[in-house]
């Protein structure tokens, strides 16, 4: 998961590591206006590493009381 784009050698590299995880690795998205030209091409890659699976979702939310929602939460988990 990341959280910043990536460069180009930084996708290399994850490429690499996704290649030789291969089948037990599922690449998941949120789709969204922003991303939704980049599809294709994540198919493309789901295919290139041979993913167990891909899963495209849409309109993710999380409850109120999330840990991933809510940062005092995930505080006070630590």
């Amino acid at each position: 998961m990341h959280s910043l784009p990536i460069t180009d050698s930084d996708f290399e590299e994850l490429k690499k590591r996704l290649i030789f995880l291969g089948n037990k690795v599922t690449l998941i998205t949120v789709l969204m206006y922003e991303n939704v030209h980049d599809i294709v091409d994540f198919y493309k890659l789901a295919l290139d590493i041979n993913a167990f699976a891909l899963e495209i979702k849409q309109n993710v939310f999380y409850p109120e009381n999330d840990v991933l929602n809510n940062p005092i939460l995930y505080k006070k988990v630590l």
